[in-house]
């Protein structure tokens, strides 16, 4: 059978930059969302701050990651 993937944020951009609440639920594993998150930011000319909930991860048997962005 297939895997249901979803894939949330929010967004708050201001005029110094912005930030992100991102939240995958999806098989994919952090290293993934990590270098996505990074070549995203690049493609914008924009280097991204990442941030990664360790405690809710994958890695550690969770159903989702929550990534804080911030540019």
């Amino acid at each position: 059978g297939e895997t249901t993937a979803t894939v949330t944020s929010s967004v708050d951009e201001r005029a110094d930059g912005g930030r992100a609440l991102v939240t995958c639920r999806d098989p994919y594993p952090c290293d993934f969302w990590l270098g996505w998150f990074e070549g995203l930011g690049a493609s914008f000319g924009r280097a991204l701050t990442i941030g990664h909930r360790g405690a809710a991860c994958k890695s550690m048997g969770k159903a989702e990651c929550v990534y804080r962005l911030s540019w």
